[in-house]
């Protein structure tokens, strides 16, 4: 035999074996004359807010007239299939500004056709950057129903403003919102990964009064306003990724997933009241059976530090949060502190303006902080709190802490707490020294909020465990000392004290300073920012969630939905220029059409890009692990009065 032999052999083999894969997966289909070919081509979405979804990449070469369904295993971008396949030569940035906007030099029409199970219906997506015209969007989809084998199925997604409102001008053309795509899924993962606990039905109302052990793994009827630590969480109400119980199931790992009429469904409904295995991610779930010993084993794997708590309790008047930056964090608590810290680069942005790209804009673009602010630091509550009933009703609590108690018990002696905190008196010059500043202010009405040195803090948001609440300087009913005792108070709500207990925070360690400013009664819109992308990571964009008036976003009432978006700002992968918003889901407060224009997103998202920069490079100094591309925000803002005015009323880190 040939010394050469094998080494042709292994030759011959590899190259057989190249063939057959090339067949199997070919670069590009002319058509998707059946379900086989679209499978062969398909490929998860680079970013995607549906479950189980997977797509198929779309070229139109105009100067050849020739549609390619593109294999989008191999090819991730347009732009690499462009340049290995059509031979094109010109660099990513050319090709970008060619072929996403209304430059004549266009030679594609780029697009994403998507299969969305739960309505079987298949969605053709253009970028949110896109600027293709009305005819060319509609010689796309007519090459594309001569070649697609399901085109009874196929809808345009109005993914945009531009889009949603040219829809009527788009003839023999079916469409579908994002609307219709969010509310006909059935399965939203929340928080990925395996839990093992005794699958338990309750319903979200009474489930304060249940005690649900941790070892629970609860399928919730509905969205309960609290929830204690569980084994895992599976509702029957999709959430909002800004939701509390998306954000109290992100910080503490819980395996947490939205499965409508869970209940009924044919892998839930036999094993409740069973031990489970429930695993989860952006595909699906799964639940199989288990045990206790199972579960003592995976309990195992949680070890939890103790974490003693630092607040500076000297002697302090009231301080005006012009005067406070963050480093005063251990007077004033989180909140507090992140909030002076908000004012200031504020105030910066509204004396040096902040230029606006777009070209019909105002030059200055400015954000206020709510009006009036101060705080009254830790030394006042902890005054307040060495009075004999409170000491006595804290001791007995703190004394449970140490014991293995049922929570019953605790919630009683909880309960104690809170009313010897609201119903011993308050110090009288505290009183005045409020009332005094609220008279130099012009304020009948402040809002008073919690700001702990347990909430807003890296690990640990605190996010819907403590109170706010309004005093009036003339309603004996609803006076400033009734507000800061209900404020106080709730530093001893149970779900506040099983969180930190849960993350294995000293609980006599803890503190409350209160942040003080105007109230706002009559808001336009109200909304929350995550100013990193969180459906794809790769990508720089902000996550929006905004409400009409004052329904709450991340705690709306049954049944209604708000404006979820992605706002594109800075780099992209897409265009230079910021492209449009781009919808999940329209308010259903406000009949399908967008709560803010997207001039007032792009404003706030100029607004929040600043603060990111700040609190990065500024502030969070120590966050520095974090890439700045994936260090996020997390912000509340809201819009006053008839001309829309932009507030930013909190600023903290977001914990993911």
């Amino acid at each position: 035999m040939n010394k050469n032999t094998p080494l042709l052999l292994i030759c011959l083999v590899a190259l057989l074996l190249y063939c057959q894969s090339a067949t199997a997966a070919p670069r590009y289909s002319y058509t998707l004359a059946d379900a086989d070919t679209f499978t062969n081509l398909k490929a998860q979405p680079l970013g995607s807010q549906y479950a189980g979804v997977e797509s198929v990449k779309i070229v139109y070469a105009l100067g050849r007239e020739r549609l390619y369904f593109v294999n989008s295993k191999r090819y991730s971008y347009h732009y690499s299939f462009c340049k290995d396949v059509l031979n094109y030569t010109s660099s990513l940035d050319t090709f970008n500004a060619h072929n996403y906007t209304l430059s004549p030099k266009r030679k594609y029409l780029l697009a994403t056709l998507s299969y969305h199970p739960a309505l079987d219906t298949y969605a053709l997506e253009l970028a949110p950057s896109d600027e293709m015209p009305l005819e060319q969007i509609q010689l796309l989809l007519t090459k594309l129903k001569h070649a697609f084998f399901a085109q009874h199925k196929l809808a345009l997604l109005l993914n945009t403003s531009r889009l949603h409102l040219a829809a009527a001008r788009l003839t023999h053309t079916a469409t579908i919102t994002p609307d219709a795509l969010y509310k006909g899924q059935t399965y939203q993962l929340l928080t990925p990964g395996k839990a093992i606990g005794l699958l338990t039905e309750v319903d979200a109302a009474g489930i304060d009064a249940l005690n649900l052990p941790e070892h629970t793994l609860a399928l919730i009827n509905g969205t309960p306003l609290t929830v204690p630590p569980l084994a895992g969480i599976i509702t029957t109400d999709f959430q909002t990724p800004l939701s509390h119980m998306a954000v109290l199931s992100r910080n503490r790992g819980t395996v947490t997933i939205a499965q409508k009429f869970a209940p009924q469904h044919e892998q839930i409904k036999p094993l409740i009241g069973s031990w489970v295995e429930l695993v989860a991610d952006e595909n699906g779930f799964s639940l199989s059976p288990s045990s206790q010993q199972a579960y003592n084993q995976w309990r195992k794997r949680k070890t939890t530090k103790s974490i003693t708590l630092s607040s500076n309790l000297n002697p302090s008047p009231l301080l005006d949060i012009t005067k406070l930056r963050y480093k005063d964090i251990e007077r004033v608590g989180g909140k507090a502190a992140n909030f002076a810290e908000l004012q200031f680069v504020l105030t910066q942005v509204a004396n040096s303006g902040l230029t606006n790209k777009t070209a019909n804009a105002q030059p200055n673009i400015a954000a206020k902080t709510p009006e009036g602010a101060f705080a009254i630091p830790f030394y006042f509550y902890h005054q307040h709190i060495q009075q004999p009933a409170i000491q006595q009703a804290l001791n007995a609590v703190l004394q449970l802490d140490s014991n293995t108690s049922d929570n019953h018990t605790l919630k009683q002696h909880l309960a104690t707490l809170r009313d010897a905190i609201e119903t011993a008196p308050l110090a009288p010059e505290l009183v005045k020294a409020v009332e005094q500043r609220m008279v130099n202010g012009g304020f009948d009405r402040l809002r008073f909020r919690s700001s702990t040195n347990a909430e807003d803090l890296e690990g640990f948001s605190g996010a819907g465990l403590y109170t706010s609440k309004t005093g009036h300087l003339y309603k004996p009913k609803k006076n400033i000392e009734r507000a800061i005792k209900k404020v106080w108070a709730s530093t001893w709500r149970y779900a506040a004290y099983a969180e930190r207990a849960y993350f294995g925070i000293e609980q006599h360690t803890v503190a409350m300073a209160v942040l003080a400013h105007r109230s706002f009664p009559n808001e336009i819109a109200n909304g929350v920012a995550i100013t990193r992308n969180l459906y794809r990571s790769d990508y720089p964009a902000f996550v929006i969630n905004v409400q009409k008036g004052e329904e709450s976003v991340v705690q709306p009432s049954p049944g209604v939905s708000v404006d979820q978006l992605i706002s594109y700002r800075g780099v992209s992968d897409l265009t230079d220029e910021e492209g449009p918003p781009r919808y999940i889901t329209y308010s259903s407060l406000n009949n399908g059409v967008p709560i803010l224009t997207d001039e007032e997103i792009f404003t706030l998202t100029t607004v929040l890009d600043t603060l990111k920069k700040h609190f990065y490079h500024k502030v969070n100094k120590h966050h520095r692990r974090y890439k700045y591309q994936n260090f996020a925000l997390d912000v509340e803002f809201k819009y006053m009065g008839p001309e829309r005015v932009l507030y930013i009323k909190q600023a903290r880190l977001f914990n993911d």
